[in-house]
């Protein structure tokens, strides 16, 4: 049996080939097909940094973060922003990366670079100070 690859839902999957189809080419088996080997898309690469939120309300807010000189390399101003927040489980709002500071400051004897982050929407259980991680799409 012939194998090919067929993306999904975010999953790579693959499926048994049917015979040739017209003008010599095969067509997966939609229904007839059998799953060989499920393997999940990889993610795309983040940046990732935590701490506390500078301001926030029911429309949005900011935070100010501290990236690694390694992440902030990749960072510019657009980048969605994923922000999770440890208080309110499940809890995942949008954002995007507004400035990166210009020079580092040193963290635990690392170069960090303050990230400042806008919260694209807020929520009424969030409070200024409390904890947030940023994970910024950078591929």
């Amino acid at each position: 049996m012939r194998l090919g690859r067929v993306a999904m839902a975010g999953l790579v999957v693959w499926v048994g080939l049917a015979g040739v189809g017209c003008a010599g080419a095969g067509a997966p088996a939609p229904a007839a097909g059998i799953v060989q080997a499920a393997q999940p898309s990889p993610a795309p690469p983040t940046a990732t940094a935590s701490g506390a939120l500078s301001g926030v309300d029911e429309r949005g807010g900011v935070a100010v973060l501290p990236f690694q000189e390694a992440d902030a390399a990749v960072l510019h101003p657009g980048q969605p922003v994923r922000l999770t927040f440890p208080a309110v489980p499940g809890l995942t709002l949008p954002g995007r990366v507004h400035a990166i500071a210009p020079t580092a400051v040193s963290i635990s004897g690392v170069a960090n670079y303050w990230v400042t982050i806008a919260l694209l929407a807020g929520d009424s259980r969030l409070r200024a100070g409390m904890s947030v991680t940023a994970d910024v799409t950078v591929g």
